[in-house]
């Protein structure tokens, strides 16, 4: 048990929060902005989303190489663009999330379409289509 005055916390029951963490901005000035760039300073410690110490999780390479090779294949095959509504407008996407232990983004429209016929046909042979 780990106790702070008179209230005892069973020890596996503690999280810290990472979203204070990650808003902290002495570490990641101006933190609501969306700036990857931020992470190629060496001085910038690691996002802490993988937890830390002992604790951290082990599959956090596995999980990293994984995004990177998603990410890098999406941005690779598509074209992704603002959606445009009925009148030909932009629509903006809204800064709205549900906060769970992750914060995760509510569903938004956009326009996803293959960068060409040949992405389309690559497109389809990974998927096993072709």
């Amino acid at each position: 048990m780990t106790s702070t005055k008179d209230i005892a916390y069973p020890r596996e029951r503690v999280f810290g929060n990472v979203w204070a963490m990650t808003r902290n901005e002495t570490v990641y000035p101006d933190p609501e902005t969306f700036n990857p760039d931020r992470y190629l300073d060496p001085s910038t410690p690691p996002s802490p989303v993988f937890g830390w110490g002992r604790r951290r999780c082990p599959g956090v390479h596995l999980a990293e190489a994984s995004m990177f090779i998603t990410i890098a294949s999406v941005l690779m095959t598509f074209n992704i663009g603002v959606a445009q509504g009925e009148t030909g407008k932009d629509i903006v996407p809204r800064r709205e999330a549900d906060n769970l232990i992750v914060l995760k983004p509510r569903r938004f429209v956009f326009k996803l379409a293959p960068r060409s016929a040949k992405h389309e046909e690559l497109i389809k042979y990974a998927q096993g289509i072709v």
